[in-house]
């Protein structure tokens, strides 16, 4: 089996030839896509998109994305009740009726 580096080689000397304007703006680019990935994940789960902006903080993020993960989230209910699908007695999403 052949392996990325074995077909296409090294990334880091490409991109060293690459002009600085143009590696500044991969790298922007990037940036952005995962800010803008991050705001929408925080605005579904019910949390201001803004705090995306700690993940420009070198460390912080780890503590961040940490902190995230174990938090109460805002849209889901706190009584540890299940919603629950069609097999546990909760609307069908079908809209079909049993019985």
């Amino acid at each position: 089996m052949t392996t990325f580096l074995s077909l296409y080689g090294n990334p880091l000397p490409m991109m060293l030839h690459l002009p600085a304007w143009a590696i500044y703006a991969l790298i922007g680019c990037l940036l952005a896509y995962k800010l803008a990935l991050g705001g929408w994940i925080l605005a579904r789960t019910g949390r201001s998109p803004l705090w995306v902006l700690i993940l420009l903080v070198p460390y912080a993020n780890v503590a961040a994305l940490w902190a995230f993960a174990y938090v109460s989230w805002p849209a889901l209910p706190d009584d540890g009740a299940d919603q629950g699908g069609a097999d546990q007695g909760g609307a069908d999403p079908g809209g079909a009726e049993s019985g």
